[in-house]
């Protein structure tokens, strides 16, 4: 047989209540309170925080360990983890200098996050 989440609340909740000596309608009021208390913190538990709930991005850079490999996977240009590939960057760059007709006297503000790899590239 098997048992749903209320009924194994049930159930251990009965036990519980038995060894410390309540018995009969006692048991039903207080199993009944139990559970409500127990769902009540389920959904808290299981609640999907609303987007933006909590802001952790500061951790990213102040924790040592994060940091620290955060700026390596940013600075690896064989992978896209946290930044764009090398060959991803450098297609990009061309574009942009073609497409805005940028020039060696061309003056660019990069406000971007992260490294400065396209700046870099410019």
């Amino acid at each position: 047989m098997q048992l749903n989440l209320k009924d194994m609340i049930t159930s251990s909740a009965v036990k519980v209540l038995t060894c410390i000596g309540m018995t009969g309608g006692e048991h039903f009021c207080a199993i009944l309170v139990m559970r409500e208390k127990m769902f009540e913190e389920l959904e808290k538990i299981n609640r999907r925080p609303d987007p933006f709930e909590f802001y952790t991005a500061i951790d990213l850079w102040i924790d040592e360990h994060t940091s620290k490999q955060m700026l390596s996977f940013h600075l690896n240009e064989a992978i896209d983890v946290s930044s764009r590939n090398a060959e991803f960057i450098n297609r990009s760059a061309e574009w942009i200098v073609s497409e805005f007709k940028i020039g060696r006297d061309t003056k660019i503000a990069d406000f971007g996050c992260g490294p400065g790899l396209y700046t870099v590239t410019f």
